[in-house]
């Protein structure tokens, strides 16, 4: 497969260097043969340098005690699939790029179940392959150990802010949304922009990023009409011999999304500030935290507090192998709980707990049970508690 690749990408080169002038007496003492050779040589030498992997996962998760006032069908079953390819070249010596691919089937429970916080954040129904991220990277070292680094093009700021040690990928830890980033963390989905950072050794980092707001898509707004910024510290500590890192972030969105209430009138920016905390307590247990809350009229949950932690498996001898316990809860905002109380609902917020255990089978695969349990899902406290049985199988090369 490599080689067809090869052949094609030469053979693209070959081509567009050709129509752009020169004749065979110009290609040099080869000719055309030489060129193609030459060029031939430069793209493999590329793809030589392309660090490569695949993730496949897929997903089942049934539900229990979900009655037909909160979801019109009670209790579900879905299952979900996904795929990430993800390639990075380095380019020159402080220059990289990076291209990450992603496909999936099934929107999961929570196209059936409307909780505020979904419970399978690797859901994804849209089967087109398309281009998640793709940016190039420029890393300058102005001085021994101050590091500043910047990049551009389509980036997922969820990627690069509100990152966790412990709580932050769907397809290895937990599965609930809000156990992956922070759920009033209003990151647009991955679009156009920028991110510039710096590093003071492996202590301290400062970090902004700006890209497109998506959430005016249909306004038919120019790219700089709508911006999401977002900026953040963070420090990286080992208290008694412990490693734990500390992160603090804001964000603001100028996109005047309009109010929950349409009689309100309210068309405002909107704003907040988060916090994400992991560390290492004892020999295999770290424990993690988030806090985030938002400024928004739009937004029906303003504040999110979780906190967990995961034990590695050399605890009970089985060192590739790991278990986490999580608990969080999303906090209402005063506009939804209105809305809710004009419709004759009982305002709750929604409250989360999950547990999983992570079997790594081989250095290929590993299988996650895990159960959630949800509290006043859909933000009602007259809905009855659901819980969420579900397994995982992740394969990666």
């Amino acid at each position: 497969m490599r080689r067809v690749l090869v052949f094609a990408c030469g053979f693209a080169v070959l081509a567009m260097t050709t129509a752009s002038g020169g004749s065979a007496g110009e290609a040099g003492e080869g000719g055309q043969g030489g060129r193609l050779v030459d060029v031939a040589r430069r793209v493999e030498n590329l793809f030589d340098r392309v660090e490569a992997s695949v993730c496949a996962t897929c997903l089942f998760q049934g539900s229990a005690g979900a009655d037909r006032d909160f979801g019109e069908q009670g209790d579900v079953a879905a299952a979900t699939a996904s795929v990430d390819i993800g390639l990075e070249t380095q380019l020159a010596e402080t220059w990289s790029a990076s291209v990450c691919i992603e496909a999936g089937s099934g929107g999961g429970l929570d196209a059936d179940l409307p909780f505020l916080v979904g419970v399978n954040d690797d859901a994804d129904d849209d089967e087109n392959v398309r281009l998640a991220e793709v940016w190039i990277r420029k890393t300058w070292e102005p001085i021994e150990g101050h590091v500043l680094t910047g990049w551009a093009g389509k980036v997922d700021l969820t990627c690069e802010f509100d990152t966790n040690e412990v709580a932050n990928d769907e397809t290895s830890q937990f599965s609930g949304s809000g156990f992956v980033n922070n759920p009033a963390f209003y990151a647009p989905e991955s679009d156009f922009g920028v991110i510039l950072a710096y590093a003071c050794g492996e202590v301290f980092a400062l970090k902004v990023g700006c890209c497109d707001s998506d959430q005016v898509a249909d306004r038919g707004g120019r790219f700089y009409d709508d911006l999401f910024f977002v900026g953040e510290m963070s420090v990286s500590v080992s208290p008694f011999g412990r490693s734990g890192n500390y992160r603090a972030f804001v964000w603001y969105e100028d996109a005047k999304l309009p109010g929950l209430d349409p009689g309100t009138g309210v068309d405002s920016p909107e704003a907040g500030f988060g916090l994400s905390v992991d560390q290492v307590v004892l020999d295999g247990v770290k424990v993690f935290a988030r806090f985030g809350a938002a400024d928004s009229d739009y937004y029906a949950v303003d504040r999110w507090a979780s906190g967990g932690l995961e034990l590695a498996g050399s605890v009970w001898g089985r060192d590739k192998d790991a278990a986490g316990l999580a608990y969080g809860v999303a906090l209402l905002a005063d506009d939804h709980e209105d809305l809710l109380r004009q419709e004759g609902g009982d305002p709750g917020d929604e409250h989360h707990w999950e547990l999983y255990y992570r079997l790594k089978m081989n250095e290929r695969m590993e299988f996650s049970p895990h159960l959630q349990i949800v509290g006043n899902p859909g933000g009602e406290d007259d809905n009855d508690t659901v819980a969420i049985f579900g397994a995982r199988l992740q394969i990666s090369f």
